[in-house]
């Protein structure tokens, strides 16, 4: 039995119920099970291989439903990707895994322009309206086609997922038939679905929705596709369309308790409110348990072994002590806390969660190292920290690399983001720890208030501090107005913890929210507001005459659209503003140097002096940003983004020289102008990101090889930058001479009202020794 068989009982048990509810109208089980035994059809004559790979990015809707389980029904392996990813990481997933069949929506045409792959597209028209082949058009085409039949052993891979990249570089994993298997069976058994159920699809069938989809049709339940996201459109569904069952982030479900006007009378059928994906405070638990009743549930698992490797059901939750705990072992599997001895613990020591059996994946896609560092023996090692109590509850601690060891004792953050969680005023919040030359490690954590809500960081402190003690509570408290989320919800912990590394280094107004390092939607931003003459002797691509342009156009948008060879965009003058800024002024380097010691010699000269200061824009120091973007162009074409990044920090350290875009000798450990770019840059949605990625990758196998982390300078942040808006490599210094040339004129007006070049010829004279033709100093 194959996990596509519970499906073709269902249709046959249950041939008139209505299995698909969308905005396009309603679907019968025998309608469905024709419209997938057609397209399954389809798919086979398109690539009659088994196991062969098919992508599908797509967003929810009754196609895409049609599409996976028309893949699964032929024995190929479901490549889910996430429509809401970039282009570059779609790319590298379409890359490693090869599918030879790409099911697309036509909205994400976009994201695999390039690729290898027959298209089929789930609207009713290819791109652009044309005629390109569609799933409607090829169920009809196969329409009266029989079920496929396949014979595949349990191991055969049934999907290939990746990882979140929350904790690395993503990796493909390979969930075999038998995973999927045991994941139906224990998601019917923990949740009781029924032939009334209806599934509201809250979630992305790219990531946690697919584990229900098959749960929900085996026992002859709806499911109910939404036109658009967000807490209203899911509030709407279950009360208007009688939503029973859904599985959604925490993050949602705190939304849909803060939306105007919500009450319990808007879920008027809902008896499972399953969530996932990251934890929930005890006093979370609390609220949300008051406003939807005694619906609550919740599963752990991971990618590894798909979701539910242990389960905690309402009942569970009727026992205030289980509201730490994520439930009991589930079928198929065996769950146990070892020792880093591989020791297995007894009940109530902590250690890293460890599981086996069924669920348990059969490794990464092509990586057989990452996948014997993961699958030791019989056991899959989670990464996470945890403990088993006597009656069989697993409590996660937190993942091993997030534990923070502070004056020699171990902080789990889990327990101080549950005593912060306890705060009325606190919605969510994130803690970590950074490098700190006192206690090794100093405790902070991020926090987003609720709407309306108000607490000072003594406050929060103070509250923490009175429920656990001085050791665990944070230093500091980072204030934002929305905490950043991966694209499935996820807090990004790396990414605060970044954030509060620069705030350590260049101290900012920790009680004002933190937002994104967005440059002004201006045409006078910083840079431009300075430059805002135009070129007097110029032939312009699109105007010739000089009036043309006076008072329409920056010099940022001139000199830009001269460089890009078009005209530029929003983005590119915020990013380019930013990147100016950084530029400009980088105190008294050579370059400076240079520029004061010419001025002082011949003061009639300023373009001399200011020529000599551009001449120290060299490759040992700005010039860098050129090596580093070619770095990064190396990344991003390679086969293998990850190995190619690491042999690029390796072939370095061999040859004992620095990263170009790595280290700097007076910003350490982290040189906080590199990471306000980076801010800025992720902040920006119409940026592909694949340069910052590629910078990202670099950076973590730099990390890895100096076995240290190793900042991303200035240069390096710089590289990436100006590569996201299509800059090239070979003119990248050139932006460092424009803006270093205003920098160096603002020096010259500096040594005219206060002369240093006396100062500094005198300084190196004194510092050097003099040393005559026989070689003798004085």
């Amino acid at each position: 039995m194959f996990p596509i068989d519970f499906f073709w009982r269902a249709a046959e048990r249950w041939p008139d119920r209505i299995a698909i509810d969308a905005p396009e109208g309603t679907t019968r089980y025998d309608a469905l099970a024709a419209q997938v035994a057609a397209l399954a059809s389809a798919l086979r004559a398109l690539d009659p291989e088994p196991q062969s790979r098919v992508g599908i990015c797509a967003s929810n809707s009754a196609g895409h439903i049609v599409a996976l389980l028309a893949a699964l029904a032929c024995g190929k392996v479901w490549v889910p990707l996430n429509p809401k990813s970039t282009r570059p990481e779609i790319r590298r997933i379409v890359d490693a895994t090869e599918p030879s069949i790409l099911v697309v929506d036509p909205a994400c045409a976009g994201l695999l322009e390039g690729a290898p792959g027959a298209r089929i597209y789930s609207g009713t028209t290819g791109e652009s309206g044309d005629s390109k082949p569609t799933i409607a058009t090829l169920i009809a085409r196969h329409s009266g086609a029989a079920r496929p039949t396949f014979a595949l052993p349990p191991e055969a891979a049934q999907a290939i997922k990746f990882t979140g990249g929350t904790t690395g570089a993503p990796k493909g994993v390979i969930q075999p038939y038998r995973a999927w298997m045991a994941t139906i069976v224990n998601q019917i058994h923990a949740w009781g679905f029924e032939p009334r159920d209806r599934y509201i699809m809250a979630a992305p069938i790219t990531h946690g929705t697919s584990t229900y989809l098959l749960p929900i049709l085996a026992q002859g339940g709806c499911h109910v596709v939404l036109a658009e996201s967000g807490a209203e459109a899911v509030r709407t569904a279950f009360r208007e369309r009688g939503g029973t069952v859904c599985f959604m982030p925490p993050t949602l479900v705190y939304m849909l308790m803060a939306l105007p006007g919500a009450s319990r009378a808007d879920f008027p059928q809902l008896r499972r409110l399953i969530y996932g994906g990251a934890p929930m405070p005890p006093e979370k638990i609390r609220q949300v348990r008051d406003f939807f009743g005694p619906v609550l549930g919740t599963t752990y698992g991971q990618t590894e072994a798909p979701q539910i490797l242990t389960v905690m059901r309402p009942e569970d939750f009727e026992e205030e002590r289980n509201w730490a705990a994520v439930g009991r072992t589930t079928w198929f599997s065996d769950v146990a806390i070892m020792a880093p001895n591989g020791r297995l613990l007894p009940a109530g020591e902590v250690g890293e969660v460890v599981a086996r059996g069924d669920l348990v994946m059969s490794g990464y896609w092509r990586l057989p190292d990452k996948t014997a560092e993961t699958l030791v023996g019989d056991w899959l090692h989670t990464g996470d920290r945890g403990l088993i109590d006597e009656r069989g509850y697993l409590y996660l601690k937190d993942r091993l690399k997030d534990l923070v060891i502070t004056g020699g004792f171990n902080v789990y953050p889990v327990d101080v983001e549950n005593a912060l969680g306890q705060h009325p005023a606190v919605h969510e919040c994130a803690v970590f720890g950074i490098p700190d030359d006192k206690w090794g490690e100093a405790v902070q954590a991020a926090v987003q208030l609720r709407p309306g809500a108000r607490a000072s960081e003594a406050e929060l402190i103070a509250f923490v501090r009175e429920r656990l003690g001085p050791v665990q509570t944070p230093k500091h408290i980072h204030f934002y107005e929305s905490l950043p989320r991966s694209p499935v919800g996820k807090v990004l912990k790396a990414t605060v913890r970044e954030r509060a590394m620069v705030s350590a280094i260049a101290p900012r107004h920790r009680h004002s929210p933190m937002k994104d390092h967005t440059m002004p939607n201006s045409p006078a931003t910083p840079v431009t507001g300075l430059c805002t003459h135009t070129l007097t002797s110029l032939h312009y691509r699109d105007e010739d005459l000089v009036e043309d342009l006076l008072g329409k156009k920056t010099f940022t948008e001139a000199m830009l659209k001269q460089i890009l060879n078009r005209t530029p965009r929003g983005v590119d003058l915020r990013i380019t503003d930013a990147v100016l800024i950084v530029l400009m002024e980088h105190g008294l380097t050579p370059s400076a140097i240079a520029t004061r010691l010419v001025y002082m010699s011949a003061p009639e000269n300023l373009q001399g002096a200011v020529s000599a200061g551009l001449l120290a824009v060299g490759s040992s120091f700005v010039g860098t940003m050129e090596n580093c973007s070619g770095l990064l162009d190396r990344i991003g074409a390679a086969a293998d983004p990850d190995a190619e990044a690491l042999e690029i920090a390796r072939h370095h350290k061999a040859l004992k020289t620095p990263v170009p875009g790595f280290g700097h000798h007076l910003h350490k450990p982290v040189d906080p102008r590199a990471y306000k770019l980076l801010d800025i840059a992720r902040a920006e949605p119409e940026l592909p990101g694949d340069k910052v990625r590629a910078l990202e990758r670099l950076s973590a196998a730099v990390d890895a090889v100096a076995q240290r982390p190793i900042t991303i300078n200035a240069t390096g942040a710089v590289a990436a930058l100006l590569g996201e808006i299509g800059v090239p490599t070979a003119v990248m210094r050139g932006f460092a001479v424009i803006s270093r040339a205003a920098g160096l004129v603002a020096h010259i007006v500096e040594e005219q009202q206060s002369p240093s070049g006396r100062f500094i010829w005198d300084t190196v004279e004194q510092a050097i020794p003099f040393v005559d033709g026989l070689g003798k100093s004085r």
